[in-house]
């Protein structure tokens, strides 16, 4: 007996497709469905480290991989959020390998990022990051590009204008 129970709301209609999250030129047959395009972008810490920031969104994973001359980041665990006054949220914990010949002075170490953008296609992130390590920091993308960059030197050799 249900009959205490509110009735069901009305469906709304749908909303309209956006042009932007659609791609014509995707492989179905490579398993990797993507919605969005691949981004990469690059950044620029306060000590002036340059990074580049890869994103790839598939239908149910966001991979993150940041690349700097001597290390490699890999995400864990990724979400992203749209915030009701259409800002986008980032958040990802990653693990970072240094390149042998470093860890010397920088070991292996675990953190978690948060970046942010506005406008349905952010061209601009800013955020912070703080480590196992104890340490943190802010941290802001500025330039991006749709091509696949898989590495430091890759992405140095890219042309970002």
């Amino acid at each position: 007996d249900r009959t205490h129970l509110p009735p069901p709301p009305t469906p709304s209609p749908p909303r309209p497709v956006d042009p932007h999250r659609l791609r014509d030129h995707h492989d179905p047959s490579d398993g990797n469905r993507r919605l969005t395009t691949h981004c990469h972008l690059t950044a620029r810490q306060s000590h002036r480290r340059v990074v580049y920031l890869a994103v790839r969104q598939s239908f149910t994973d966001i991979e993150v991989r940041m690349m700097t001359e001597e290390s490699t980041s890999e995400t864990s665990s990724s979400q992203l959020l749209r915030q009701p006054d259409g800002l986008a949220v980032l958040e990802y914990i990653y693990s970072n390998t240094p390149r042998p010949t470093v860890r010397n002075r920088s070991d292996i170490h675990f953190g978690t990022a948060r970046v942010e953008g506005t406008g349905q296609r952010p061209t601009r992130l800013e955020g912070s990051y703080w480590t196992d390590r104890r340490t943190i920091g802010e941290i802001e993308f500025s330039a991006h590009t749709g091509k696949v960059l898989q590495t430091f030197a890759e992405a140095e050799e890219h042309d970002f204008g």
